[in-house]
């Protein structure tokens, strides 16, 4: 059946529902760090219960959310970095976390109402946070990034953000203006961060990277005119590579990697 996202669930927590316990890019899980799996909700006291926020289904389980991680972790379970977990992971429980991590993001910048200033409660049948003073209603939401990777002359453009992991290249992104479309994001990223321009843009797919609540929408470009000049401030390096002298990238499931795996195929 895979991951069904849900506003309401029906009836409280069980022990034997799933858990994504996440926030801030950590989330628990059990089983060895290569190969992990979701909990139980029974891993956490029922006193704790209460604070469970209903996330969806995934083959017959209901799942729920707690949007944060313990600072004691429940025997048995482990707490890890998410980044590089995804590939571990079956895809639905990949997307359950992602989704969770996104969430846990909203909900921990949603304890208030931006209209009055009260503090909101959780909407179940509506799955947002509602004002109960005003009414007002706070849906999560999805900040617009554009991803792409720029090729030149057979070379494709990567470069190291001051960010990354120490030596880590990967293709260039950014988020989107308000009023830009996504394909002027791209022309604008591009320019801004090495000082190239970009022609013949192709979208590609897209991602949800809740880092903390991105939607990733992924181009391929061309290289037009320009020498690359990184901006100092967030690019540190950039640099044109070929398929048989690449740097180190991004690990398997992000949708950078999908896009330099790609290219790379797109050669042999």
């Amino acid at each position: 059946m895979g991951f069904l996202r849900l506003h309401a669930i029906s009836a409280a927590p069980d022990a034997d529902d799933l858990l994504v316990s996440a926030a801030k890019g950590r989330a628990l899980f059990v089983g060895s760090a290569d190969a992990p799996m979701l909990p139980r909700a029974g891993v956490l006291p029922r006193q704790v219960w209460s604070r469970l926020h209903p996330l969806g289904e995934m083959d017959g389980h209901r799942v729920w959310l707690l949007p944060e991680v313990p600072q004691i972790v429940p025997e048995g379970c482990r707490a890890l970095e998410v980044r590089p977990l995804p590939p571990l992971l079956h895809p639905d429980e990949a997307r359950a976390l992602l989704t969770a991590l996104a969430l846990a993001h909203w909900l921990e910048r949603s304890r208030h109402c931006g209209v009055c200033g009260t503090g909101t409660v959780y909407d179940t049948a509506e799955g947002a946070m509602r004002c109960p003073s005003c009414g007002a209603l706070f849906y999560p939401t999805s900040a617009p990034a554009v991803i792409v990777a720029v090729e030149r002359e057979g070379r494709l453009l990567l470069a190291h953000n001051k960010n990354f992991l120490p030596k880590r290249y990967s293709t260039l992104a950014g988020f989107v203006d308000p009023g830009e479309s996504l394909e002027e994001a791209v022309r604008r990223e591009v320019r801004e961060e090495v000082g190239i321009e970009v022609d013949d843009l192709r979208y590609v797919t897209s991602q949800s990277w809740p880092f903390p609540n991105s939607l990733m929408a992924a181009f391929t470009a061309k290289w037009v005119k320009g020498e690359l000049t990184p901006d100092g401030i967030e690019i540190e390096s950039a640099g044109w590579f070929s398929r048989d002298a690449l740097p180190d990238i991004p690990v398997p499931g992000s949708v950078a990697r999908g896009l330099i795996d790609a290219w790379i195929a797109k050669g042999r």
